[in-house]
């Protein structure tokens, strides 16, 4: 059921109790239980060309760590996003979103980037990281997506796609909203 999409031909997932183990981990048979995070990482190519986002679900009960850790990645998304704009550095972007998450007390840990390229394949360069200091321009598509590592040690992360507009920027994706969705039990 590809809904007019060419394919999709990544999906990555990862759960467990309080946290997922990994941002980057294949299926496995492994079944969610009470407590777990489910991390869904997907993109989809249309024309050529590849979209790529992830999205957080959990099993109640929630800790209230892994809720203000979804609140606080969808805020520092949205801080990326409020930032880009033509002339704003991949860097830029990276320092608003790690400010918005060190104003909320969450720990990013060692973050290598908080975005990246998206085109002909689902990453590309630049890199929204401290040292990339590529300009952004009108056209461009990147990902925001901010992460934290939660007093677990395991990691959350949240992902947009955006296009680079004359002005601003324009989401692609349709936005995660501030509480984590809860699976049926």
């Amino acid at each position: 059921m590809l809904q007019g999409a060419e394919q999709t031909p990544y999906v990555a997932m990862s759960s467990g109790l309080n946290g997922y183990l990994s941002g980057s981990t294949w299926p496995s048979y492994r079944s969610i239980a009470e407590g777990d995070v489910l991390m869904i990482d997907t993109g989809s190519r249309l024309g050529g060309y590849f979209c790529d986002f992830n999205r957080n679900f959990a099993v109640a009960p929630v800790s209230d760590e892994v809720r203000r850790a979804q609140a606080a990645l969808v805020a520092a998304a949205a801080a990326g996003i409020d930032a880009a704009r033509p002339g704003t550095t991949m860097s830029e972007l990276f320092r608003a979103q790690l400010a918005l998450l060190d104003t909320l007390g969450m720990s990013s840990g060692p973050v290598g980037r908080f975005g990246h390229g998206l085109g002909k394949l689902m990453t590309e360069w630049p890199s929204i990281k401290s040292d990339d200091h590529t300009v952004l321009t009108a056209g461009m598509i990147i990902t925001i997506e901010p992460s934290v590592v939660l007093s677990n040690g395991r990691p959350m992360l949240h992902e947009e796609d955006i296009v680079i507009t004359s002005d601003g920027c324009q989401v692609l994706t349709q936005r995660a909203g501030p509480d984590i969705t809860l699976l049926p039990t």
